[in-house]
This record gives structure tokens, C-alpha cells and sequence, in this order.
């Protein structure tokens, strides 16, 4: 059974639009955590840069099946139906995301379900150069293992690719706060071996700091 995870940038028109669409997103949410049990994340969040007004989502559910039950619900259909009416500048922008490595373990906390409205999420976009991939993932099977073996701070961390391009990767990982990020994730040793490589084998890396705003990040599973 194949879990689907998606990666989604909603732009409202204006202020409006932005508390129509949080008003969707409370109610989707708590219709999936409540009686959809194959959505495992459901989450919506906005950026810390002020200038930044987008809407982020990370959604995933347990299998193909699971993600077209959620789309024939009342509720999807009302956002769909909203959505039609001009209300966000563009469709939203959609990145389907597959795991990166059947060895590294995608990890998250129970526990991120009761530190959530403090959690700071952090989706981490890399592009490799053509071949480097490989030697990439290594570190991060390494950053994988720290992060959940020593890192109590570290709620959350996964390790995605693009399913069209293995030299894409996104790094989906949320921790108690920004300081603890700063200060405890980004000075481990496996974090200091991995921005070692350099240039040589990474093309682009961009990092988006979200702050989440409601929905849930954890749901388990059996």
C-alpha cells in the first residue's frame, strides 16, 4: 500500500479570500482527523517571513484509495466549488511527493499532536547535480538517525523525491521551536558532514520556515 503525500501553495486574492479558505481548512480538518482514518496529515501553516502570504498544506494519506474517499466528501467538494469562483490568484500548486529511500526512516512524535500551535515546520527543497543523488541520501539516512535517536526536540523528519525527477528532494521535518532548530538540529555532526558537500554536489536548496496554523501532523495508524 503506497502512502500519498502532497505539498501544496495556496494564494488567496486578498484578506477576504484568506479567512473564507481558513474557514474551509478548520472544517476539512476536523472532518478528516475525526472520521476519515486513512488521512494520517492534514496540516496547514503560513510563513514566518511577513512578506510571504501564501498558505502552505502537507497532506498525506495511506493510499490511493483513502485520497479519493477524502475528494468525494461534502466538505472537499465546497472547497472545490469555492475555489472555482476566482478566489485564489492561481489554481492551487500541487507537488506530489514519493518516499526518497526505502532506508531512511520517516519519523514523527505523537507527541507533536499536543506541542502542535508551537511547532515550527520546515520544508527544505534540494536539487542535486545529475548522478550525486546517491551519496546525498547518505547523509540524510544519517541526519534521519540522529534526529530520532537523539533529538527529543526533533518532532518530525522525512525524507522525500520528486516522483519525476530523483534529483529533486524535499526534506519534511518540524521541530519544537525555531530556537531548537537552530541551535540543536543544525549543529549535529550528521547536519555539519551533510552542508560539507557543498556545491559540488548540491545544484539549489531552498528552505521555507512555516509556522502552522491549525490541522494535524500526526494520526495513528494501524
Amino acid at each position: 500500500m503506497s502512502r500519498i503525500s502532497l505539498f501544496l501553495r495556496l494564494n488567496p486574492i486578498n484578506q477576504k479570500a484568506k479567512e473564507e479558505l481558513y474557514e474551509h481548512l478548520v472544517t476539512l480538518s476536523r472532518v478528516t482527523q475525526d472520521t476519515e482514518p486513512g488521512v494520517l496529515r492534514y496540516s496547514y501553516a503560513t510563513a514566518y517571513d511577513p512578506e510571504d502570504e501564501l498558505i502552505y498544506m502537507i497532506e498525506e494519506y495511506a493510499s490511493q484509495e483513502a485520497a479519493n474517499d477524502h475528494m468525494k466528501t461534502k466538505e472537499y467538494s465546497a472547497l472545490v466549488k469555492w475555489i472555482g469562483t476566482g478566489a485564489l490568484g492561481a489554481g492551487p500548486a500541487i507537488q506530489r511527493m514519493v518516499p526518497a529511500d526505502p532506508l531512511i526512516n520517516n519519523f514523527v512524535r505523537p507527541q507533536i499532536a499536543l506541542q502542535q500551535s508551537n511547532v515550527a515546520l520546515i520544508y527544505t527543497e534540494v536539487i542535486y547535480h545529475p548522478g550525486k543523488a546517491a551519496t546525498v541520501l547518505e547523509h540524510w539516512k544519517a541526519v534521519a538517525k540522529v534526529s530520532e535517536d537523539q533529538e527529543l526536540g526533533t518532532l518530525l523528519w522525512g525524507a522525500w523525491k520528486d516522483p519525476g525527477q530523483d534529483d529533486r528532494v524535499f526534506i519534511v521535518h518540524a521541530y519544537e521551536s525555531l530556537e531548537y532548530l537552530f541551535e540543536e538540529h543544525v549543529n549535529s555532526r550528521a547536519m555539519k558532514n551533510f552542508r560539507a558537500l557543498g556545491d559540488e554536489y548540491i545544484k539549489e536548496m531552498n528552505v521555507l520556515k512555516l509556522k502552522v496554523e491549525g490541522g494535524f501532523l500526526y494520526k495513528k495508524f494501524e
